[in-house]
């Protein structure tokens, strides 16, 4: 593997540190403190701008956004995320999560039925 990709692997690595593993467990719980969700945020902005090929951090950013109800860029983040992995179940599933959360049941039901083909 190269030196500078194995370098920027680390890089990301490091980024998301326990801290940030923390907050993104905390905000999945729905009880993160503002500051912490900011902290895991700002992370994964920086990990995307090192690696734009790593889907995980547009999945929890999407993931992120939509417990901050904002629909519109969580969707692009998901979609992002899917366009690097189409089989992203977990992706998936949240992008369909945040499509009922905007009032379209009926499109969601299109998402969750891939999550579900992609992890039986």
């Amino acid at each position: 593997m190269n030196s500078s990709i194995t370098g920027s692997k680390a890089t990301v690595g490091g980024l998301l540190s326990s801290r940030s593993r923390i907050g993104i467990q905390l905000t999945r719980q729905g009880s993160a403190m503002s500051s912490e969700i900011d902290g895991v945020t700002r992370n994964l902005l920086k990990i995307i701008n090192i690696d734009p090929q790593y889907g995980g951090a547009y999945r929890l950013l999407g993931e992120i956004l939509l417990t901050k109800k904002d629909y519109d860029k969580a969707i692009d983040n998901l979609k992002k995320a899917l366009l690097l992995n189409k089989n992203d179940s977990e992706a998936l599933n949240l992008l369909g999560k945040v499509i009922q959360s905007s009032g379209k049941a009926d499109t969601a039901i299109k998402y969750y039925k891939e999550s579900l083909k992609s992890n039986p």
